[in-house]
């Protein structure tokens, strides 16, 4: 296992089928006092049961209607969310779980395209987005793109966020 710093100004693609590192790692943030958010498709009352994690700081991905959910469909809306959120809050952290059930519900250019603006943005802004997936989702040539926007962090490396960062 290699551990991986992660510094402020760049994309982190977290490989792996399960979400719990990507938790694990905004768990171990928290104490940081850096803004933190936390996009998900897994519902806020498991993110909260299950990790921890607190409901005033997430958002669901999600087609039904509510003040904290994210419609999968309009990447528009997550793209302003998520700039929103970094702009606001410089060197702040935005944790991504869900990326594949975007893939599903979007063209890969549209997803590509969030990513490279976000990518922007948190070089502005000093901040710091991480993504989960799960490669087995994505073509060669799709991973290749993703590559070229963000640093990625296989299955068994460990990453490390520090304020001095």
């Amino acid at each position: 296992m290699m551990q991986v710093i992660l510094r402020q100004g760049n994309l982190y693609m977290l490989q792996g089928r399960d979400p719990g590192k990507l938790f694990n790692l905004y768990n171990n943030t928290r104490n940081q006092g850096r803004k933190m958010l936390c996009i998900s498709r897994i519902h806020p009352d498991q993110l909260k049961e299950k990790y921890g994690i607190p409901q005033d700081q997430t958002l669901w991905i999600s087609q039904t209607v509510g003040s904290r959910n994210l419609n999968p469909q309009n990447m528009g809306i997550l793209t302003e969310t998520v700039v929103r959120f970094l702009s606001t809050n410089v060197n702040s952290i935005v944790f991504l779980e869900g990326l594949e059930y975007l893939m599903a519900q979007n063209d890969f250019a549209k997803i590509l395209k969030f990513i490279n603006h976000v990518y922007e943005v948190t070089a502005i802004y000093r901040g710091i987005m991480v993504f989960s997936m799960d490669p087995r989702v994505f073509s060669a040539r799709e991973m290749a793109f993703l590559d070229k926007c963000a640093i990625m962090i296989h299955e068994n490396d460990e990453p490390v966020i520090r304020m001095s960062d």
